[in-house]
């Protein structure tokens, strides 16, 4: 299949007159109105190609999730009922958002589920340029509660809306229950649940800006990337829409704008 025949891109040749300033390539560090904008503003139902990464040009695009809303607390209910809570012992800052992505639990899975697991693709090719590194570099911030920006407040002027570390806070006994691994496995167990065929590696909790204005979260379910497009296995929208329904998700999938890594950067 030709690259622009995915259902959620748009074609090559579409030109768009009104995207967001964010949406195109620069390198000006976002102001604050930019990120309420967005904040405030719907998912895009269709990626504009401008945001597909291809190698060409200067810049490869910021991250985009493909990806739909959800309520934290029913997926966290939905773990405890099914026996899928992960727990952790470890101390954060009383700072610290207890909702933030983290690393990939190890659910307790029965033999039907485990053979699923095993049968999941190995990662195929990625977008041309970084690619596969780009979105790694994005994971890594999230699972790590995005400690990577801490020392790099320096290099840009940026308008800081996420809520960093402060050094020296006082530190706590985290939750027993380890809210993010355990909404992981029940939103794995859901997807098996209702017959969803999404592999494991690309469906993810991840953070997007948009419709952050109107809910107390920014966590979403992505079911892949724009750096995910030239996979061989992405769902299909009959299977995310099963999954959406399952999750309770009252709205459609669009494309996010990524919370770490929402910045254009030069290819490789």
């Amino acid at each position: 299949m030709t690259d622009w025949q995915w259902l959620t891109v748009d074609t090559p040749d579409t030109e768009l007159n009104d995207l967001l300033p964010r949406y195109r390539p620069t390198r000006r560090p976002m102001t604050a109105a930019e990120f309420e904008a967005i904040s405030n503003s719907h998912p895009l139902a269709i990626l504009p190609w401008i945001l597909v990464p291809d190698g060409l040009g200067d810049f490869a695009p910021p991250v985009m999730h493909y990806a739909i809303d959800f309520v934290p607390d029913q997926l966290v209910a939905y773990a405890e009922e099914h026996d899928l809570v992960e727990d952790k012992e470890v101390e954060q800052e009383e700072d610290h958002e207890q909702d933030e992505p983290r690393e990939e639990p190890k659910c307790k899975l029965n033999a039907g589920q485990e053979q699923d697991e095993q049968r999941e693709e190995p990662d195929s090719e990625r977008s041309a340029g970084q690619g596969q590194e780009r979105e790694q570099r994005g994971e890594s911030d999230l699972e790590h509660g995005e400690e990577g920006e801490e020392g790099s407040e320096s290099e840009e002027e940026d308008y800081d809306f996420r809520r960093l570390k402060t050094r020296n806070a006082p530190r706590r006994k985290a939750p027993t229950m380890d809210r993010i691994g355990s909404m992981r496995c029940a939103l794995r167990a859901l997807a098996i649940e209702a017959g969803a065929h999404i592999p494991t590696r690309l469906l993810k909790i991840s953070l997007g800006i948009q419709r952050m204005g109107v809910r107390e979260t920014s966590l979403i379910i992505s079911f892949y990337s724009n750096y995910d497009l030239k996979a061989g296995d992405l769902p299909t929208t009959e299977d995310i829409e099963k999954l959406r329904v399952a999750v309770g998700s009252q709205h459609p999938p669009g494309w996010y704008l990524d919370r770490s890594d929402y910045r254009w950067e030069r290819y490789y």
